[in-house]
């Protein structure tokens, strides 16, 4: 599907909007940016296949590793690649979903899972909803 930087900056507005006021509030030192694609050295750093997308990334220290010497860092970065994204959606409701299912799972590396347990966490969750 076509999607303007515009237009994707407003869904991942919408879906910051629709996360639960508990965890937006627990949102801590965290920014949102919007590229176009992963570059060449975040592949090469992910060991991503060139067959492989990347919808998000988050970089920073997750609120679980944070001692009392944190402070005084950069904001944490949560970012969605806006042509993968619009790759892999037809619409814009498809694409309304998977940016929010990817700002879930940014947003769990911030407070501290892994791959790992956030896959195993997603398909809990899935089994609970369906």
């Amino acid at each position: 599907m076509r999607v303007s930087r515009q237009q994707l900056a407003a869904v991942i507005r919408k879906a910051l909007d629709r996360l639960p006021a508990v965890f937006r509030r627990r949102l801590n030192n965290v920014g949102f940016v919007l590229e176009e694609d992963p570059g060449p050295e975040v592949r090469k750093s992910l060991r991503l296949r060139a067959d492989e997308d990347l919808l998000g990334l988050y970089q920073g220290v997750p609120q679980s590793q944070r001692g009392l010497e944190y402070g005084q860092v950069l904001p944490d970065k949560i970012t969605f690649f806006r042509r993968p994204l619009a790759a892999r959606c037809r619409d814009e409701k498809e694409l309304e979903e998977e940016v929010y299912d990817v700002l879930w799972h940014e947003i769990g590396h911030h407070f501290g899972f892994d791959d790992r347990q956030l896959r195993r966490l997603e398909r809990q969750t899935r089994r609970r909803t369906t």
